[in-house]
């Protein structure tokens, strides 16, 4: 866009005003996230309970699926 022979400003864009927000996929990143915490606590508890690591991990994975957090 060329305004009085001078490139005019992108619309969305500004030189120094406020902050644009960057459009984040938050509801794609949370869910692994969380429930690789999940299978981490619950594999550490399944662990100290002298059981396989991976109970614990199928237990986060049925707590997670099910939306008990």
């Amino acid at each position: 866009m060329v305004q009085f022979g001078r490139v005019a400003p992108h619309p969305t864009r500004h030189a120094i005003g406020p902050t644009r927000t960057i459009p984040h996929a938050t509801q794609l990143v949370s869910p692994p996230t969380i429930g690789s915490g999940f299978a981490f606590m619950f594999g550490m508890i399944a662990t100290r309970l002298k059981l396989s690591p991976l109970a614990g991990d199928l237990l986060a994975g049925a707590v997670e699926s099910a939306q008990l957090i």
